[in-house]
């Protein structure tokens, strides 16, 4: 296999079974995303409960992560595949975990747009 990342199956304890997940079902990164979803989701249930939980470094790394995977996926995806309801849900996520990302993000639709 040749690539700009390559995976050895080798190192699985059942390589054969793995290779035809990553074929057939799910490669890698989509695997890691639905878990890094989950995990945003436990999180912010958590974070409900005790706000301190969402300061903490790592949460807020991995929710800050998360939103910025999901605002570049959005910016590759072709304008009928993405919602309107989908962008409007990333950008209240977006304004929820970091406002002054959020702002950016928020002064920049608006010099594309005037623009349009």
């Amino acid at each position: 296999m040749y690539g700009l990342v390559n995976i050895r199956y080798g190192v699985s304890s059942d390589a054969p079974t793995e290779q035809a997940i990553i074929e057939n079902v799910a490669g890698y990164g989509k695997q890691i995303g639905r878990v890094l979803e989950a995990v945003e989701c436990i999180a912010r249930y958590l974070g409900a409960r005790d706000a301190a939980l969402l300061s903490e470094r790592s949460i807020g790394d991995l929710l800050e992560l998360n939103t910025d995977i999901q605002a570049y996926r959005a910016s590759q995806a072709k304008p009928d595949s993405v919602t309107v309801s989908e962008f409007i849900k990333s950008l209240k996520a977006l304004k929820n975990d970091n406002e002054a990302r959020f702002n950016e993000v928020r002064d920049r639709l608006k010099e594309e747009i005037a623009k349009l």
